[in-house]
């Protein structure tokens, strides 16, 4: 076990999986890539990010793999109910798990990568409509955000002068 320090100052407690990885069957399920992303944006005014509170703490993991995730500590032997880091398949399953949740809206509204959302729009009044379609999508699926990482109604400093 290791505890990783985040960007904003608290710790990630992960898990070497490097012996469980080596052996598990690869989902290859796809990551977005950020080039092929960027031409949903064209025309965009106002943008909006999201970000998941601990994202993949938020997957429960099927009961059948929760011995897989075991690790000791010098208190007991533990088990992860949730989907830890550090296992090969986690990104993919936390995107498939995404875009399952916003099925019709990626590309279209609104744009994801793993726990980051971004939405998009033209005008205010449908950034806010575009918001609510999100923010129902992520309320339905018992999803949850950090507030002090989303950022809302932004107009980047270069759309002022187009």
């Amino acid at each position: 076990m290791v505890l990783v320090r985040k960007k904003d100052e608290s710790t990630r407690f992960c898990v070497n999986y490097r012996r469980l990885n080596s052996v598990t069957r690869k989902d290859s399920y796809p990551i977005p890539r950020v080039d092929d992303a960027l031409d949903a944006l064209a025309g965009a005014k106002y943008f909006s990010t999201l970000d998941l509170r601990s994202g993949y703490h938020q997957v429960e993991m099927d009961k059948t793999s929760q011995q897989y995730t075991a690790f000791a500590m010098a208190s007991g032997l533990y088990e992860f109910c949730v989907l830890p880091f550090g296992l090969c398949n986690a990104p993919s399953t936390f995107q498939r798990l995404m875009h399952q949740v916003h099925h019709g809206l990626d590309r279209n509204i609104c744009l994801i990568y793993l726990d980051d959302i971004a939405v998009f729009s033209r005008t205010f009044d449908e950034h806010l409509s575009r918001l609510r379609l999100v923010f129902d999508r992520l309320r339905a699926a018992n999803l949850t955000l950090n507030p002090s990482k989303c950022f809302f109604g932004v107009i980047p400093w270069s759309t002022h002068f187009t």
